[in-house]
């Protein structure tokens, strides 16, 4: 085979599969590059087979870890078992701790008042049923009848309103009566009409007297002294003319129009109707002469046959009912209206009463209003200072409860902190165990006081300072125990001492310095605390000693306006059978002693004297319930606490039994297992269950990852196997062309443009195969990399070679 020209030379070839193949195991790298001379194509078949097995090998390995979990929890499940029971009986003791506080909680203390029973007792006092003299010295006026300034004036405007709407609901029923007298004066005149007409007919014997037609009067219609006619106008001007010129005969002041002296009567008293009725006379002697003419033309008639005679009786006699008829309708018609207008005029008496009533009330609403404006600005005062104060001691309550909650919490932390300090001591003999004879030095180097040194805080960007580099002092105060002999290095294991046991001892020493030191910041804290508790209950009794005073001021103030106020005069209207008020039958003339009161006050005093009768009774009886019961809960008492004696007694000597003298039932429960050594061991085991998840699913990431990894490399091996057999079709073309190149001669002479050509030809098409090696090498450059993606290379359209040694 010919060698490859300088060009297209490339010593990386050959060992490009076995870099991109052996860089991830290290160990097989030298093997494999240390037999250079095998071809490319076996190499990479060799390395994809050596690649699957071991993918298969680690797809077989990862199961392992699984079954020793489960034999560790086969392993430790007494240990589980019997740290649960542990746990039970921790569980049921806290439960009763926390029944006993719950219980002792609700124990109310020696200075209790039951919430419930105050308020019935305010209520009592507020719903008494009795009636308190503003006038007294003690009375003192409730919050829901204090009165101000803004309450009097709503009042007054209400009072007014009903005085208007009593007025206007008056005058709505006085005009509708006026409406009625219109119409009823309307139909009046019309049945006046028609009894003219009846009567003229009627033989003078049968005719009835009938009732007069009322008319408006002028005060009736009050609205028509605003209109005028000019007829009205005229005969005005004609009275007043008149007016003046008497006057001026009279010597009177005639400039001034005669008002200089005598009795004149106004203008508009003599002025004349608007309207006037219609003329009924003429209507009347108009069928008078019609009927004389009817009778003096009568004996001009023959005579009058039966028929006639006795139609004309029976139109005499329907006139005559129809007469009757129209008298009894006006008679009727005039007889409602006066019952109406006589309800009316009543109502206006008790209108005038009410509304006379109420103008006093309005009077004396004023003079409270104006009473109450004085003391409205000294009001207002005394409100905002007692509303500052109560919001200042509402204010003052929330800290101390904001407070007094913070300090429920720190005493809790504290509780917890002793009780973790002890546990570990517990936890600490328990370690050390019996028959120990490194037992005295081990506690010693428990207990040892040390000085922890802390390092100070980075404060604006200062670098942190210590005093120490240490975490612990050198000048460390030391127990001295002189009956030590050996003086012992604290800090240094001695021989013969468990390594371990020590270790564990200076990590309990450690937690120990912590819960120490927390306990004593607790302790810090919550005397911090009490003194800002003690401080705000000072503040607080002071403020509510503000909050009585200015309270006490204001119901003074109030009592001092209600005495003003009792200084006005009430003026009530009474009927003489509501005085009571008698001295030997008589009434007397002295009414100042008297007590204006409600009729049905009176009755409620009597029927409250029989309620508190009975409630009293009751009271009685629900004592004598409660003393009972009060004597079985002291029986009860005794008996419990007879019968917790006989348990104590049964519970110590069950003790002396067992273990010989009183045991904590607490250290027993730590006793049975290590409760610390058995949760350390649960937390491992859980947490390791966790890791071992997390490996299974690092397991699959790899072996998915291994998987693209032998995709990438069959895809790399099935490129290089074509980049080989390019090389090998190069080489060929290459030998070919060197033996043409050799074998030129005369026989070619004829044909050299031909010749020409197809070297130029060749030419090309090996230019073109060494682009294309060029970007083969690229390729496997990318892939070889990790996680290297590359779109497929275009293929150039290469023209077909033509047989060697032909001719075109």
């Amino acid at each position: 085979m010919a060698k490859l020209s300088p060009k297209f030379e490339s010593p990386k070839l050959t060992t490009l599969a076995l870099i991109a193949i052996y860089r991830k195991p290290p160990p097989q790298r030298g093997l494999l590059s240390s037999r250079p001379k095998l071809s490319t194509q076996q190499s990479m078949q060799g390395m994809a087979g050596f690649m699957r097995k071991g993918t298969d090998l680690d797809l077989h390995g990862a199961a392992a870890p699984g079954a020793s979990k489960a034999g560790k929890k086969l392993k430790d499940a007494k240990a589980n078992k019997s740290l649960a029971k542990a746990e039970e009986r921790k569980n049921k003791r806290v439960q009763r701790e926390l029944a006993w506080k719950n219980l002792y909680a609700r124990k109310p203390s020696e200075n209790y008042e039951d919430p419930d029973m105050l308020a019935a007792i305010e209520d009592a006092k507020n719903n008494m049923g009795d009636f308190n003299l503003k006038t007294a010295t003690n009375y003192r006026v409730p919050e829901s009848q204090r009165q101000g300034a803004t309450f009097k004036r709503a009042q007054l405007l209400e009072l007014r309103r009903m005085l208007y709407v009593t007025k206007m609901t008056f005058n709505e029923r006085l005009i509708s009566l006026r409406d009625q007298k219109k119409k009823m004066i309307a139909e009046a005149e019309g049945w006046n009409k028609r009894l003219d007409d009846i009567q003229l007919l009627l033989p003078p014997e049968s005719v009835l007297d009938r009732p007069h037609v009322p008319v408006l009067l002028d005060d009736e219609i009050p609205e028509r002294k605003m209109e005028y006619t000019s007829e009205s106008l005229r005969e005005f001007k004609k009275v007043y003319d008149e007016e003046k010129k008497r006057g001026a005969d009279e010597g009177g002041f005639g400039g001034f129009g005669g008002f200089g002296g005598g009795d004149t009567p106004t203008a508009p008293a003599e002025l004349p109707k608007t309207t006037a009725p219609k003329p009924v006379a003429p209507v009347a002697a108009e069928s008078k002469e019609e009927s004389e003419s009817d009778a003096g033309s009568e004996p001009e008639v023959e005579g009058i046959s039966a028929l006639e005679n006795e139609n004309h009786n029976l139109n005499i006699m329907m006139m005559l009912h129809e007469q009757e008829c129209l008298i009894s309708q006006m008679n009727e018609a005039y007889r409602e209206f006066d019952a109406k207008l006589l309800d009316l005029r009543s109502d206006k008496i008790k209108m005038d009463v009410e509304l006379k009533n109420g103008d006093l009330r309005v009077i004396l609403l004023f003079e409270e209003l104006l009473l109450l404006k004085e003391f409205e600005k000294r009001e207002n005062f005394l409100q905002e200072a007692l509303s500052s104060k109560v919001s200042d001691r509402d204010e003052m309550n929330y800290k101390i409860e904001d407070l007094e909650e913070k300090l429920g919490g720190k005493k809790i932390d504290m509780s917890n902190l002793q009780e973790n300090e002890k546990l570990l001591y517990d936890s600490f003999t328990e370690q050390l165990g019996e028959n120990n004879k490194f037992a005295d030095f081990l506690t010693k180097v428990f207990k040892k006081k040390i000085k922890r040194v802390k390092k100070a805080v980075e404060m604006e960007g200062d670098s942190d300072e210590s005093d120490s580099d240490d975490d612990y002092d050198s000048s460390s105060e030391e127990e001295s125990d002189d009956e030590d002999a050996e003086h012992l290095d604290l800090n240094v294991c001695p021989p013969g001492c468990s390594q371990e046991l020590y270790d564990a001892t200076i990590v309990m020493r450690e937690r120990k310095l912590d819960l120490e030191e927390a306990i004593q910041e607790e302790k810090k804290m919550i005397d911090t605390l009490k003194k800002e508790v003690d401080a705000l209950v000072k503040k607080n009794k002071v403020i509510n000693h503000g909050v009585k005073g200015a309270r006490n001021d204001l119901e003074a103030f109030q009592l001092e306006k209600q005495k003003k106020m009792n200084e006005l005069d009430m003026i009530v209207t009474l009927n003489l059978d509501q005085i009571q008020f008698m001295k030997k039958g008589v009434l007397p003339g002295d009414l100042t002693t008297c007590l204006v009161f409600h009729s049905g006050g009176v009755s409620q005093l009597s029927n409250r004297i029989k309620e508190l009768q009975q409630e009293k009774a009751h009271q009685i009886r629900k004592f004598k319930e409660l003393k009972k019961s009060h004597i079985h809960l002291i029986k009860g008492k005794k008996g419990m606490q007879e019968k917790l004696v006989q348990l104590e007694e049964k519970c110590h000597s069950m003790m002396l039994l067992k273990f010989g003298r009183e045991v904590d039932l607490k250290k027993l429960e730590n006793i049975s297992t290590n409760r610390i050594a058995e949760e350390l061991k649960e937390t491992i085991a859980k947490k390791d269950v966790k890791y071992s998840r997390k490996m299974n699913e690092w397991d699959v990431q790899i072996n998915q990852a291994k998987q693209r990894l032998l995709t990438s490399t069959r895809d790399h091996t099935s490129r290089l196997d074509t980049l080989n057999e390019l090389t090998k079709d190069m080489q060929n073309l290459e030998g070919v062309l060197d033996g043409k190149q050799k074998n030129l001669g005369g026989e070619y002479s004829g044909q050299r443009k031909a010749d020409l050509k197809e070297r130029q030809r060749l030419l090309q098409l090996v230019q073109l195969q060494a682009q294309e090696i060029d970007a083969l090498k690229d390729e496997i450059g990318i892939l070889s990399r990790k996680d290297g993606h590359i779109l497929p290379p275009t293929q150039t359209a290469v023209p077909p070679l033509p047989p060697i040694g032909g001719r075109s």
